[in-house]
C-alpha cells in the first residue's frame, strides 16, 4: 500500500487524529499497527486482554517498522461503538475503526458530540473513517490515505468532503452517471 508504505510519522498530539482514504488505503493497517505499538489488541480490548488475542500478520510485519516516541498511558482502545457514551471516559485513549459504518445519519452526529464531549474531558481519539461528518471534528489533525501515499490536508480538501458536497449539490450529474462506466473508474 504505497500511503502505508509513505508513513513516515503519524503524530498523535492532538486530542482528535482521523485517517481517511478509500477502501484498502490503509487506514485500518496504519491504526491496527498503531493498537499494536502501544500494546492494544487490534481486535479491540484493554490493553491487559493483549496477551490473549491472536495476531493479524499483515499487522504484526506493519508495527514493526512503527515506533512510539510516547508511552501510552491511556488504557482502552475500542473498534466499536455501542453504548459509545457510557465508555468513553476521561483520560481514555480510544481507537475506532470506521464507526460510523451501522449509523444514520443522526447516529453520527451523536457520535461527533460523544467524541466532543469526551475529548473535552481529557480523551484522546485515533479514527479511520469515511464520514464527512466525524472528519469534520474541530480541532483535529486529519491524514488522507490514497494511492500516492499520505497527506494532512484541510478538511475542505478532502476527497470524501469535496465528493460529498458534489453530490449534494448536484445528485443529477452523479445518478446519470450510474448508466456510464464512471462507477466502475471512480472518475468521480
Amino acid at each position: 500500500m504505497p500511503a502505508v508504505a509513505g508513513v513516515e510519522e503519524v503524530k498523535l498530539d492532538r486530542p482528535m487524529t482521523l485517517l481517511a482514504g478509500e477502501n484498502g488505503s490503509g487506514k485500518s493497517t496504519i491504526l491496527e499497527a498503531v493498537a499494536e505499538a502501544i500494546g492494544f489488541a487490534e481486535q479491540g480490548a484493554s490493553s491487559t486482554a493483549w496477551a490473549s488475542c491472536r495476531r493479524c500478520p499483515a499487522t504484526c510485519s506493519t508495527a514493526r517498522w512503527l515506533r512510539c516516541s510516547q508511552a501510552a498511558s491511556r488504557a482502552t482502545a475500542t473498534t466499536s461503538v455501542p453504548g459509545a457514551s457510557n465508555r468513553f471516559g476521561r483520560d481514555g485513549l480510544y481507537l475506532l475503526d470506521e464507526p460510523e459504518a451501522a449509523l444514520s445519519v443522526p447516529g453520527e452526529l451523536a457520535l461527533l458530540a460523544i467524541i466532543a464531549r469526551a475529548v473535552s474531558v481529557g480523551a484522546q481519539f485515533v479514527v479511520a473513517t469515511h464520514s464527512p461528518i466525524l472528519l469534520a471534528c474541530r480541532d483535529a489533525r486529519i491524514y488522507e490515505l490514497d494511492g500516492t501515499g499520505v497527506t494532512a490536508p484541510d478538511y475542505d480538501d478532502l476527497h470524501a468532503v469535496s465528493l460529498t458536497r458534489g453530490f449534494l449539490a448536484a445528485p443529477e450529474r452523479y445518478l446519470r452517471a450510474l448508466d456510464s462506466d464512471a462507477l466502475e473508474e471512480g472518475s468521480w
